[in-house]
Parts: C-alpha cells; structure tokens; sequence
C-alpha cells in the first residue's frame, strides 16, 4: 500500500517518505472545477500539439511557464517547489510538462509498460485527469525499491548512450523481480502521485472501451 501524505502535511515528512518508499501519493488533490479545467487543457494539448502513437496521443511539452492557466496554477504551487528543492538538493522546478491521452487497445506493451527505472533520473508528479483502474492503465509501482534503482541506473549507464541502457526489471534484472513486487494505484481522477523515477515502476494497458488521461510534471537531478 502507498504512503499516503496531504498538502499540509510537513514537508520533511514528505521527503522521508520519498527517501524510504520512493513514491507517496495524494488523494483529492484538485477540485473538480481544477479537474475539469485541466482536463480539457491537457486533452486539447494532446490532440493539436502531441503526437500519434500505438495507444492513443502524447505530448512532451516545455518548461511549466510556457503552458495554459491550469497547468500552471496544478503544479505551480509553493509546497511542491519546496519539496522538489529540499528533496532533490537544486532549485530547477517545471523542466517539463508530459502528457498523454490512451484510448487504443490491444497494441501489446509500450518500453514503459514494462517495470522500470528512467534512464534519465527525475523527480515527477503525476496527476491522474480521468478515474483510473487496472483495465484503464493504471500507473503501477514498487515501494522501496528506490535504491536499487539508483544502483542498477548508475551501473546500467557504464560507458553506454541512452538507448542502450537497461532499465527493464522483467527483461533485464529477472532475478530481483519478485524482490520488488508492484503495487497498481487506482483512484479518482485529481489523484497525484509524486515519485522519484529510481523507484520501479510501470503504465498500464488500456482495455477496449476505457480510456486515461493524465499530466505530468518532470524535474531533472
């Protein structure tokens, strides 16, 4: 079960949590109001600036400051720039705003729909903009494995460039896979889940007839 934290908890606490599980996540963190306002942003920026791809749409944006009202006033907020500083050591918040809008089925796995850790460290929040189950991908994760992930990706990177870095626990580290079982966060849209991408972790698949909306914030160590 995830760490679960609010808001107004401390911010210390926040970053334990982070250091110890590598992920927690906050319920009811928009309003409906914020959730329909995002949501109809985010679903235009996918349709008339992402690009096509086998489930649905994806846009990979630039800083937050570039972006519409909503998303700036989601993730724009004094608690996240504070714990995104205090947990990662450095100043730099709203490198890059991503989205993506899944409604194709039956495509198989995308690389992200294995188990895994970024090749590129970064610290995330995720906001979910429609309900989300396991048949409407719901974002999976594995609490506590943030420091073997810290492990394998510096090791991984080596004397290798990007693409050839292994980053898949099911096809590239088989035998810690149980080690590390993954937990799929259901819940509401308006959930944010915040996490350190050392953590393993994975999307899901959509099924026929459901579909998922989310947005993402990404700061880079």
């Amino acid at each position: 079960m995830l760490k679960a934290h609010t808001p107004q908890d401390n911010i210390n606490e926040m970053v334990t949590t982070l250091q110890n599980e590598g992920v927690f996540i906050i319920y009811n963190f928009l309003s409906s109001i914020e959730i329909d306002e995002l949501g109809s942003d985010v679903k235009v920026l996918c349709e008339d600036k992402g690009g096509h791809y086998e489930f649905g749409r994806n846009y990979r944006g630039g800083h937050l400051s570039q972006h519409p009202k909503s998303i700036i006033d989601a993730f724009n907020r004094p608690w996240m720039k504070d714990l995104s500083s205090k947990y990662m050591g450095k100043n730099n918040y709203g490198d890059n705003v991503y989205a993506t809008h899944d409604f194709i089925s039956n495509k198989g796995l995308a690389r992200n729909g294995w188990l895994h850790f970024d090749r590129g460290h970064c610290f995330k929040y995720f906001i979910y903009l429609t309900d989300v189950t396991k048949n409407s991908g719901a974002f999976s994760c594995s609490p506590g494995s943030r420091l073997r992930g810290s492990e394998l990706r510096k090791n991984a990177w080596g004397s290798n460039n990007y693409n050839n870095v292994k980053n898949r626990i099911e096809l590239d580290y088989p035998d810690i896979l149980e080690d590390y079982p993954s937990i799929p966060v259901e819940a509401k849209r308006g959930t944010l889940i915040v996490f350190d991408t050392d953590t393993f972790h994975k999307g899901g698949e959509v099924e026929e007839g459901k579909e998922r909306l989310v947005v993402r914030l990404h700061n880079y160590f």
